[in-house]
């Protein structure tokens, strides 16, 4: 008998437009990045999705280091702001720091309810930096399924 743990995946059909549920799927992973993130900058990065399938986005990672990318960072003052450039819709009602939809980078931030963005759309992350004297290389990684 195998006394491995089973890992449990998520039947995400369930957050799909009916017309696409049996769908093949495949995990993914958008990024962006922002190399670096000038003091006091508001900058925002476009995520172009693929034709090819539609995104469910289901998990927000990221990291934060120095301009040198030596030092890591669990907390950074910056303000990020998500909009489906599609629909027209923000993800939230104002920028939200860093912390509350990042964290520090191990374990992530799963959305209570994956956003589901259509093929050839733009996703539009912005963030801001609060620290007026340092900048920072932030990287972010939008994981998730494309549904073909």
């Amino acid at each position: 008998m195998n006394d491995a743990p089973m890992i449990l995946i998520p039947d995400v059909s369930a957050y799909l437009p009916s017309k696409i549920q049996q769908r093949p799927k495949d995990y993914f992973v958008y990024g962006a990045e922002f190399l670096p993130l000038a003091a006091g900058a508001t900058t925002s990065f476009n995520i172009n999705i693929q034709a090819d399938s539609s995104f469910l986005f289901m998990k927000l990672t990221g990291v934060a280091t120095d301009v040198a990318n030596t030092t890591f960072f669990d907390s950074v003052p910056v303000l990020l702001t998500f909009l489906d450039t599609a629909s027209g819709r923000q993800s939230q009602s104002l920028a939200i720091h860093w912390n509350t939809v990042v964290g520090d980078g191990r374990e992530g931030f799963e959305l209570p309810y994956p956003k589901y963005i259509s093929p050839t759309s733009t996703f539009a992350v912005q963030a801001q930096n609060l620290d007026a004297a340092n900048a920072f290389n932030l990287r972010l990684s939008l994981q998730g399924f494309k549904v073909f």
